[in-house]
């Protein structure tokens, strides 16, 4: 599951003991060879906003021209199979917008709200993508109420419309909009408002996760909006400027760097066209919106941040930095326990070991404190 494809395997490693996680759980875990995930219980944080923090300016970055009205849910469809209960809920984030949330969850009655878990999708993939889909199934027979969207241009919300790359290449002609990250990050805050009016749903235990450039719309939402309580982005966290300057990324939008760099008048691609590109679509993508600025902000919520050795595309030594200076906010805050950062020899980008799998795993059962007799 990566930012670039949707056919890769998983490359296996290890597997050590976790104090969190029992052997039942484990084992189910394994048979799907896939990432599990949980909510984590925890209090939301309660500061004020200041308007000069970093946290505050991205927000206001985000939510900056937003045509937002009533999010007028719709149930497409409520049915039960193989003792879940799936809805499909269709809601307008903004005006000229529509998403549609797939919600898995026990059928079984429930005497008190569950948590919640949204899972946010790679560049390529989208709500409906196996992987995804098998995650969503087995997670929700633990008893969460687990969640999936489409970004936009992706999916059922491309439609007829412009792809991604098309709608990069239309915002950086015209200086209008955000296509890339942006967008989806505000999408999952008016997610966020549609989950909170579910009767089944706990608003104070909303997680989310994402996979590669989910993993960077997971933090983003998170650093705009409390009302999620844990975070974990996956292979997701670097610095801007060298992610931008990658091969691989340019390769990933071929399209849109080539046009911006005919444009420039330039005949290939040169930090210059990437740098005039994520000006254009994230100002101030290498200063104050970069992670190393925006990830500590998340402190006292708990953060797991997932990297691989090797990622050729999200570069390690980035995440590297960017966890140095979180790390030295939570210690700061009187919770170092709360953010840990784990790299998984070996791996590129695109491959995905079980072993990282069950690390998440055990970091999300120690705080949400899941009975492992409702794993089957």
């Amino acid at each position: 599951m990566s930012l670039l494809s949707l056919n890769e395997g998983f490359a296996i490693g290890p597997i050590r003991e976790f104090p969190f996680v029992s052997v039942r759980f484990l084992s189910s875990f394994a048979l799907l060879f896939l990432l599990m995930i949980s909510g984590c219980r925890t209090s939301l944080v309660t500061h004020p906003d200041k308007p000069d923090t970093p946290d505050a300016q991205f927000r206001e970055f985000v939510m900056s021209g937003r045509r937002i009205g009533d999010l007028s849910p719709q149930i497409l469809s409520d049915q039960t199979s193989a003792g879940l209960r799936i809805r499909r809920i269709a809601f307008v984030p903004e005006d000229g917008e529509r998403a549609v949330a797939v919600m898995m969850s026990p059928a079984r009655p429930e005497s008190s709200r569950l948590p919640v878990v949204i899972l946010q999708h790679w560049l390529g993939g989208t709500k409906d993508a196996y992987p995804l889909v098998r995650v969503q199934e087995t997670l929700a027979n633990t008893g969460c109420i687990v969640v999936a969207m489409d970004a936009r241009y992706r999916g059922e919300r491309r439609g007829n419309g412009p792809d991604l790359q098309e709608a990069m290449i239309h915002a950086f002609r015209t200086g209008q909009g955000h296509p890339w990250l942006i967008d989806t990050v505000f999408d999952l805050t008016r997610l966020a408002d549609l989950l909170v009016t579910l009767p089944d749903a706990d608003p104070e235990r909303i997680g989310i996760v994402g996979l590669s450039e989910g993993g960077f719309e997971a933090w983003m939402a998170a650093v705009i909006d409390r009302r999620f309580s844990v975070v974990i982005p996956v292979v997701g966290v670097t610095r801007n400027d060298p992610l931008v300057n990658t091969t691989r990324s340019h390769w990933a939008f071929d399209r849109v760097y080539r046009a911006v760099a005919k444009d420039l008048g330039e005949t290939a691609v040169t930090p210059r066209v990437a740098h005039a590109l994520w000006s254009r679509l994230l100002p101030g993508y290498d200063t104050k919106f970069d992670p190393i600025r925006l990830l500590p902000t998340l402190a006292p919520r708990p953060l797991l941040i997932l990297a691989h050795e090797n990622d050729e595309v999200v570069p390690t030594a980035g995440a590297k930095e960017v966890y140095a200076v979180v790390e030295k906010r939570y210690r700061e805050a009187g919770v170092p326990e709360r953010a840990q950062l784990r790299i998984e020899p070996g791996l590129t980008h695109e491959e995905q070991s079980l072993t990282e799998w069950i690390d998440a795993l055990a970091w999300l059962n120690r705080w949400l404190e899941l009975e492992a007799d409702e794993v089957e």
